[in-house]
């Protein structure tokens, strides 16, 4: 969403969509990568993998830098330039059809991640804390069980959303203002979230815990997150 589709943007004052024969991406293994891509006009048969395709020839070929990161990844990439959210929103969300037909507040589920089965990211109490959000009408969702413009209506649908810090959470850009959001998050983590949400207009809160397994990466580690701090924040 940050990285790939943004260059599609940077290239349109150069090229018309229509007139770019294939596209070079990182990979195209995941559905959402091949999904965002089609929405936004790409067959599968025009995307192209670098793994695989490891040299190319071309008579032309149109090459960008990252929409925002130079040099300090972690740091720049705490702060997403508003025409990225802006741009994504307006090519994606005009697709929702007006159905409500989604949860209103949604627990986003990691069991699906890949973090799951190790001790780099993990909500140690989720079963208790998954209980008692579903008394106060949440739905637990894995992601990874939605196709990408599912989870654009979803989250464009929301009224709450939570759940640990996570990729989860980008589609926070596609939530309506004021729409509540509430992140956990280990002290090391940072505020990437924090700040995507500050810019998407939402109402933001956090619960913030020391990891009890500390690990190397700065955004690990496994957290436990009390109940009754959770119950302070929702309404």
């Amino acid at each position: 969403l940050f990285d790939v589709l943004p260059r599609i943007k940077l290239s349109e004052n150069l090229i018309e969509k229509q007139d770019i024969d294939f596209l070079l991406v990182p990979e195209k293994k995941i559905n959402f990568q091949i999904d965002t891509l089609r929405e936004l006009g790409f067959s599968k048969e025009k995307i192209l993998s670098s793994r695989k395709f490891r040299h190319i020839a071309a008579n032309c070929l149109f090459i960008t830098d990252h929409p925002f990161v130079k040099s300090d990844t972690h740091k720049e990439a705490q702060n997403f330039p508003l025409w990225v959210i802006k741009w994504l929103r307006s090519q994606f969300l005009s697709l929702v059809n007006e159905i409500r037909d989604t949860p209103k507040r949604i627990f986003i589920d990691r069991s699906d991640s890949l973090f799951s089965n190790t001790n780099s990211r993990v909500l140690i109490n989720q079963e208790e804390i998954k209980n008692y959000l579903k008394k106060k009408d949440f739905v637990s969702v894995r992601l990874a069980d939605y196709s990408f413009m599912n989870q654009v209506k979803m989250f464009s649908f929301a009224e709450k959303v939570v759940g640990l810090h996570g990729a989860g959470f980008a589609n926070m850009i596609f939530c309506r203002e004021n729409t509540e959001v509430i992140e956990f998050r280990t002290e090391q983590t940072g505020k990437i979230i924090e700040n995507l949400a500050i810019k998407s207009k939402l109402n933001f809160n956090y619960i913030e815990k020391k990891s009890i397994d500390l690990q190397s990466k700065i955004q690990q580690g496994s957290i436990e997150i009390p109940v009754k701090e959770l119950d302070r924040l929702i309404s």
